[in-house]
């Protein structure tokens, strides 16, 4: 359960930071590629 819990906690973590670079913040920590990543996530 424990394990879980991390594992869950981790996820929500990674899918608040990507909505917050979708919106716009949290760029200037974004290297190049990840950039360039987030950009083709958000054209598809």
């Amino acid at each position: 359960m424990e394990e879980n819990y991390r594992r869950l906690k981790e996820i929500n973590k990674k899918l608040r930071m990507e909505i917050r670079q979708r919106m716009g913040g949290d760029l200037n920590e974004l290297n190049i590629n990840e950039l360039q990543a987030l950009e083709a996530k958000m054209d598809s």
